[in-house]
């Protein structure tokens, strides 16, 4: 009999009725579903097929793993063939279920911070009626640089069509231009995009090639005044610059929900900065995420059975 193992965590569980469901549909499969750090090891030794973040260092454990599906976008951890029994094992990732609630994320942010929400919120808490705030600016008619241009970024810039901006994408590849974006550029283009942004958003994943991409010559390069936020992994940005920005007005305000340190310790500067808005790595959370992530699930799955190729496959040269 085969077996898939389903993994459960704070941020992904499966009804009961979901999984009947399953079981009838694939009668081949007897399923397994255990929290993600509590899977007894002769079921995790015999499982064919994972969904779910299984802790790296007991995929060594999984002798007949096959296909292993992350719950993430991400794919940090995961990358080294030496975790794996089989050289052949297939690994893949729910890129497609985060696009539509970061994408909102960003959006919600880029206008927060421009129309100072967070200051009118202090002098609401103090009871003032506080008409001596900067009005802030327009996201109409801006230039937005988006760091990557996979699914979140290319649905940000579906979302900001009707605002009318220049939407700039930033991706390794530049042979394959996605629907949205005005102009792409690569690495060699990246200070130059920087000087004419008015909003960045980074979307990219943690990997080598993107580790402090965002660096003190990256920040001495933007445009005065822009508006910059962070939902793709801490690591991206170096923090440092990143706060000496914030501090000499180089940049009107950040937004992170990724931040490196993760999460940041209690006596953190970025924590009390006026012009920076945090959140705890919840810019997916939505009540529509689980079920879009549970139907990429199925459709894999329903490929899988069929013996046809998958897609959302992790490149562990390239880390994501």
């Amino acid at each position: 009999m085969r077996r898939l193992l389903i993994l459960s965590n704070s941020w992904f569980e499966v009804s009961a009725a979901r999984l009947m469901n399953l079981a009838d549909r694939y009668p081949a499969f007897t399923i397994a579903y255990h929290p993600y750090n509590d899977v007894p090891e002769g079921v995790l030794r015999d499982a064919e097929v994972i969904f779910g973040n299984l802790p790296p260092s007991r995929l060594p454990v999984a002798q007949g793993l096959r296909w292993l599906h992350l719950g993430s976008a991400g794919a940090n951890g995961y990358c080294s063939p030496a975790l794996y029994a089989r050289p052949d094992v297939v690994v893949t990732k729910s890129s497609g279920a985060f696009g539509v609630p970061i994408a909102e994320h960003i959006l919600g942010m880029f206008i927060a911070l421009s129309r100072r929400f967070s200051d009118y919120g202090d002098r609401q808490r103090a009871h003032e009626w506080a008409q001596d705030i900067d009005g802030g600016r327009e996201l109409t008619g801006s230039t937005v640089l988006i760091l990557g241009a996979g699914d979140i970024g290319t649905e940000l810039a579906r979302l900001l069509e009707p605002f009318g901006c220049r939407r700039i994408g930033f991706k390794r590849d530049l042979t394959r231009k996605p629907s949205h974006f005005d102009e792409l550029i690569d690495r060699r283009g990246l200070l130059t995009a920087l000087s004419r942004a008015d909003y960045i958003a980074c979307c990219l994943p943690g990997t080598p090639g993107t580790d402090k991409l965002m660096g003190a010559g990256e920040f001495a390069a933007v445009k005065p005044g822009a508006v910059f936020v962070n939902v793709g992994r801490g690591a991206v940005v170096d923090t440092e610059a990143l706060m000496a920005a914030l501090t000499q007005g180089r940049l009107y305000g950040a937004a992170l929900d990724v931040t490196d340190p993760e999460p940041l310790p209690p006596g953190h500067p970025l924590w009390d900065m006026g012009n920076v808005i945090i959140t705890p790595h919840i810019s997916p959370d939505t009540s529509s995420l689980q079920d879009r992530r549970l139907a990429l699930f199925l459709e894999l799955l329903g490929y899988y059975v069929s013996g046809k190729a998958l897609w959302n496959r992790v490149d562990f040269f390239n880390g994501y």
